[in-house]
């Protein structure tokens, strides 16, 4: 009867916690304070961007903040890119500089669950998570010792497809 309960026991929290992974799961509506679907000029009535890239392809432009705070959920970052879509705030890219700070962020954002977790072509640790406002990754280049953390609004991820 102990092997039974304890047996349970184990279904019942891997139950939990799967269901906790999934509702949970990249939960992320925006960037401090910034919606995803914002207009860029309503974003520049109160904040000083200045672009970086435009990526030529997916008609993506990506910017950064002037004087932005580069903590993420008090872990010191390297870079913060603003990234919008046809003038439309999309996602943000968070650069990290060696393994430490990388593992700090990503344990920030684990109440997003468990996510799927891989190795990418070039031997990166990659995690994903797929929820109801946002699509994030996070991936560490051992090579160059860089951690990047991405959030991408689902929307605009579906509005893009569309065209």
């Amino acid at each position: 009867m102990e092997k039974i309960t304890w047996k349970v026991l184990v279904v019942i929290f891997l139950l939990i916690l799967s269901s906790v992974s999934t509702s949970r799961a990249g939960e992320v509506d925006g960037f401090r304070g910034m919606k995803w679907g914002t207009p860029i000029a309503e974003i520049r009535q109160s904040k000083q961007l200045d672009m970086r890239q435009d990526d030529g392809v997916n008609m993506f432009v990506f910017y950064s903040m002037v004087n932005d705070d580069l903590t993420v959920k008090g872990v010191n970052v390297e870079s913060i890119r603003y990234i919008f879509w046809k003038d439309t705030f999309a996602g943000v890219s968070v650069v990290t500089n060696g393994e430490k700070n990388f593992l700090a962020l990503k344990a920030a954002y684990e109440d997003f669950g468990l996510g799927m977790t891989g190795m990418g072509p070039s031997g990166e640790q990659i995690t994903s998570w797929t929820g109801a406002t946002s699509q994030d990754t996070v991936y560490y280049e051992n090579t160059t010792g860089k951690g990047k953390f991405i959030l991408l609004s689902k929307n605009i991820n579906e509005l893009k497809e569309n065209l």
